[in-house]
């Protein structure tokens, strides 16, 4: 019936209900459904299945979306390599492939992208402060939020700094990590202003 009326969408559901995961994804691919596909399979979603809609958004040159299902699947040096052909856009998105795999060699290849190695065009320091955080690294991200602080309070912006001082304190404290004596003193510097 689905295929009679044209609701692909629906035929895709259908085949996924009754385990025809070929014949649904076969029908997405035909379609240009494979968002479809892959959202009704949610959090069901198999190694296998993301494997299959990573290669398939690959091969159209959708890099964040193929990214983002190879990381599903694990790979995520392929995830992080693809996010990186989408420059700034997918910056975040490389930023959890490199917190999920705990890899240092993906974080140093991200952090080089971030510094502009790659490219040529240093990114947004706060990029690494969040690098730093999610691999846990907190005396580097400590390091990273005064330097951040530092650049906003010589442009005048000391609510901003004191917002990173501030935020970054509190998150380190949560996490039981060691809160940096010049952090501490840049917080009661920048409280006064």
């Amino acid at each position: 019936y689905c295929q009679e009326t044209d609701d692909h969408r629906g035929g895709i559901g259908f085949f996924l209900i009754a385990n025809k995961y070929e014949e649904a994804f076969r029908l997405a691919q035909t379609h240009n459904l494979v968002d479809v596909y892959a959202s009704i399979l949610g959090d069901q979603i198999t190694a296998d299945d993301s494997l299959k809609i990573a290669h398939h958004f690959e091969k159209s040159q959708d890099f964040g979306k193929a990214g983002k299902f190879y990381s599903l699947c694990g790979q995520y040096s392929r995830a992080l390599k693809l996010f990186f052909q989408c420059g700034d856009r997918e910056i975040d998105a490389a930023i959890d492939v490199v917190a999920k795999s705990q890899n240092d060699s993906l974080t140093d290849q991200l952090i080089d992208f971030l510094v502009g190695e790659k490219d040529g065009i240093p990114k947004d320091q706060n990029y690494l402060y969040k690098v730093y955080m999610a691999r846990k690294k907190y005396e580097d991200a400590a390091k990273m939020a005064m330097v951040i602080a530092k650049q906003e309070q010589d442009i005048g912006n000391y609510k901003e700094a004191h917002k990173i001082v501030v935020d970054t304190i509190k998150q380190l404290e949560n996490s039981e990590a060691r809160v940096p004596h010049q952090l501490r003193q840049l917080f009661v510097l920048l409280h006064s202003y």
